[in-house]
C-alpha cells in the first residue's frame, strides 16, 4: 500500500511512502496507520517523525488536538496522545465496535465520536470524560460539528440523518432512499449538505423542515 503527497499547483505527486492504510493530513504533516500504530510523516519528504503503537487493530479516524492527537480504531478503542513525550494519555472506554469518526469541537474543549455500534459521544478535553451520549438503532456512517459546535450531525447506514444537540436529545432530520455517507453543515449552520450511497445529494434543514434551495 503507498500513500502520495500531491502538490496542489502541479496535481502530481510530490513524494510517495509505503506501508500506510489510511492518512490524515495537517498542513505539511500527515498521520498515517500502519496496522495499529500511528505514524507522523513529513508531507515533503515522506520521513517518519514519530510512532505511536497502542492499538491492536487497523486505525479508522484521527483528530489534531493541539498538543496532541486523537486516534480510533477498528476495535473500538479510542486514545488520547501526547505529542511531546509521544505517549498515550488516556483511553476513552465506550464504543462497542468500529469507530468512524473523530473530530475536535470548533471551540477546542470537545472531542466528539461516532461508530457502527449506532453511538455519537461527546469527551471534554483534555482530561477525556465522558459528556453526552446518544444511541440510535442502526450503525453511524459519518458525523460532523456544526460551526458553533452546539450540534452535531450524524448519518446512519439505515438512511436517516439526525441531529443531536448538546445538552439535549436528537431527532432525524431526513431520511434518505439509501445509507447516508456524508452529512456536514455548511458555514452558516443554518443547512446541511447530506449524500447517500443511491447517489442522491440534497441540501435539508437541521431542524427537520425538509429539503431547502441553495
Amino acid at each position: 500500500v503507498r500513500t502520495l503527497v500531491f502538490d496542489a499547483a502541479r496535481a502530481a505527486p510530490d513524494s510517495q511512502v509505503a506501508g500506510f492504510a489510511q492518512a490524515w493530513a495537517d498542513g505539511d504533516r500527515f498521520w498515517a496507520d500502519a496496522r495499529g500504530s500511528f505514524v507522523l510523516v513529513d508531507a515533503y519528504d515522506g520521513g517518519r517523525a514519530l510512532t505511536l503503537a497502542g492499538h491492536h487493530d487497523e486505525i479508522k479516524a484521527a483528530a489534531w488536538l493541539g498538543d496532541g492527537v486523537a486516534s480510533a480504531s477498528r476495535d473500538g478503542d479510542e486514545l488520547l496522545w501526547d505529542l511531546r513525550p509521544g505517549a498515550a494519555s488516556g483511553l476513552l472506554v465506550g464504543h462497542t465496535g468500529e469507530i468512524v469518526t473523530a473530530a475536535r469541537s470548533p471551540a477546542g474543549g470537545r472531542l466528539m465520536t461516532a461508530g457502527r455500534d449506532g453511538s455519537v459521544r461527546v469527551w471534554s478535553l483534555p482530561d477525556g470524560g465522558a459528556e453526552e451520549v446518544w444511541r440510535t438503532p442502526a450503525a453511524i456512517a459519518t458525523a460532523a460539528w456544526s460551526p458553533d459546535g452546539r450540534a452535531i450531525v450524524a448519518g446512519g447506514l439505515d438512511g436517516a440523518v439526525r441531529v443531536f444537540v448538546l445538552g439535549g436529545g436528537g431527532r432525524v432530520v431526513w431520511r434518505a432512499g439509501g445509507a447516508i455517507v456524508d452529512a456536514r453543515f455548511f458555514p452558516d449552520g443554518k443547512r446541511l449538505l447530506v449524500g447517500a450511497l443511491d447517489g442522491g445529494l440534497e441540501i435539508v434543514a437541521p431542524d427537520g423542515g425538509g429539503a431547502v434551495a441553495l
